[in-house]
C-alpha cells in the first residue's frame, strides 16, 4: 500500500522450487510436480495477498524457472493479467526470457544481488560491481532484500552514483 501511494514499484516476490532447498519450501511454493491448475491458483491467491502488483519475479526457482511448462504456465498467467516477469536468473539454465519472448511477456533478468550476505563491505563491492555494468552498458537490473543495511547502503551509494550520471529507475522502466 505504501509503496504503490509512493509510486513505487509493487512486484510479487512468487516462491518456486530450487534445485537444493536449503530451508523449508514456503507452502504453495510453485514446485515442477504442481499440476496446472495448482500453478494458477497459486499465483491468483499470491497476487491476491499484494495489491498492486506490477510484476512477478521468482524467489529461488532454480528447477521452476528451468522447467519450461512451469514457465509457460506462469508466464501466460502473467500475460493475461498484464503483468511482467523479473528472472532472479538463479540458475542459468532459465528458460524464462526464451519463454517470454515466445508468449510477448514483458521481462527482464537479474544482473546484480547486492546482499547475499549482510556485511557492508560486501554489498558496498556488489553496487561498485551493478555500477560497473551501468556505465558499461547502460543499465543494470539489480536485486536486494528489504534489510535495513541494505537499504542504508543503497541510500549512501545514491549521491556517488548520481554524480557518474547513474539513474536509478523502477524495474518496470527497464522490461523488454
Amino acid at each position: 500500500e505504501e509503496a504503490h501511494a509512493r509510486g513505487l514499484g509493487v512486484m510479487l516476490h512468487m516462491p518456486m522450487e530450487p534445485v537444493e532447498a536449503k530451508e523449508p519450501l514456503f507452502p504453495q511454493t510453485i514446485l515442477t510436480t504442481t499440476p496446472d491448475a495448482d500453478i494458477e491458483r497459486f499465483l491468483k491467491e499470491a497476487l491476491a495477498s499484494v495489491p498492486y502488483a506490477e510484476g512477478v519475479n521468482n524467489h529461488t526457482g532454480s528447477a521452476a524457472t528451468a522447467d519450461a511448462r512451469v514457465m509457460r504456465l506462469v508466464l501466460n498467467s502473467l500475460k493475461t493479467k498484464k503483468l511482467f516477469f523479473m528472472d532472479s536468473e538463479v540458475t542459468p539454465k532459465t528458460v524464462g526470457p526464451r519463454i517470454a519472448r515466445e508468449l510477448r511477456v514483458r521481462f527482464t533478468k537479474r544482473d546484480v544481488f547486492i546482499d547475499n550476505e549482510l556485511k557492508p563491505e560486501l554489498i558496498k563491492r556488489q553496487l561498485e560491481e551493478a555500477k560497473r555494468i551501468a556505465l558499461k552498458t547502460g543499465e543494470v537490473v539489480v536485486v536486494g532484500h528489504d534489510q535495513r543495511l541494505t537499504l542504508r547502503m543503497i541510500k549512501e551509494a545514491i549521491p556517488k552514483f548520481e554524480q557518474e550520471g547513474i539513474r536509478f529507475v523502477l524495474v518496470r522502466d527497464l522490461l523488454e
